[in-house]
């Protein structure tokens, strides 16, 4: 159930869960995808969209290399390097048909944002697209994201969430363009929780196509663009906390979706 409301049972359970926890109060571990795109020379592949804003776009034939890496010849960056950290996530892969293909690869770049732990996440959020007949039927996402939506509770970032018509996706649900991927919500819960180092800590729902995925737990999804194949949704966690205290995060969300 969804709800950021609860009745007084439930905020008295959580009082009694601070008091039983004692000195234990560590945040939940993060492991993040630790998402990467590095042009030839090594260095990080910067915003080249739209002047001022961070989105980043490669396009190009792609050599699967590994689980965890995709190299993109762009014609104007050349070969660029697309990583994560698959051997901290087994059960997450590029898919194999990426191989061989034209795709395109969107990520947002943000310098400054470091998963709770404080371990860098230069790229926050990542899409990847087969090109087919000039149109893009994506087929991995990948979000690790430390933002929240400004009310407390973690946010989806860009690219990921909404369209993007600067990347060529269309706000039309019946347009071709519109992004054949399954969209994903963060939705609070009171359901689990713990004591974390500046409070309670809850760990919180992801929507992803109207489908409730704790922490965990991995489902089949669609998109609200109909399509013939399903995807798989993963949520890694997603968690926010009552309390606050400097150099620590107030809210987390990570999960990944793949066909």
């Amino acid at each position: 159930m969804r709800s950021s409301r609860r009745p007084l049972a439930a905020a008295l359970a959580a009082l009694a869960a601070l008091a039983l926890a004692g000195c234990h109060r560590a945040d939940p571990t993060v492991v993040p995808f630790a998402i990467r795109l590095a042009g030839p020379s090594g260095a990080p592949v910067l915003p080249n969209v739209t002047e001022g804003d961070p989105l980043v776009r490669v396009e190009g034939p792609a050599i699967l290399a590994g689980r965890g890496e995709l190299r993109v010849t762009d014609a104007v960056l050349g070969e660029v390097t697309v990583t994560f950290d698959a051997a901290a996530h087994p059960d997450v892969a590029f898919p194999a048909r990426l191989d061989g293909q034209q795709v395109r690869v969107h990520a947002l770049h943000d310098p400054q944002a470091v998963a709770p732990g404080g371990a860098p996440i230069p790229y926050p959020a990542l899409r990847v697209a087969l090109e087919v007949s000039g149109s893009s039927r994506y087929q991995i996402l990948l979000c690790d994201s430390p933002y929240d939506d400004g009310f407390g509770l973690g946010a989806i970032p860009r690219p990921l969430f909404p369209p993007e018509p600067t990347l060529g996706d269309s706000l039309d649900l019946a347009d071709p363009a519109f992004p054949d991927h399954p969209l994903f919500e963060v939705a609070a819960s009171h359901a689990r929780f713990e004591a974390g180092a500046c409070g309670l800590v809850y760990h919180d729902v992801v929507v992803a196509s109207a489908v409730d995925l704790q922490a965990g737990e991995e489902d089949t999804v669609f998109p609200l663009k109909p399509a013939p194949d399903p995807w798989t949704a993963l949520h890694v966690d997603s968690w926010h906390r009552t309390g606050s205290c400097p150099g620590r995060a107030k809210t987390w969300t990570q999960w990944a979706a793949w066909r």
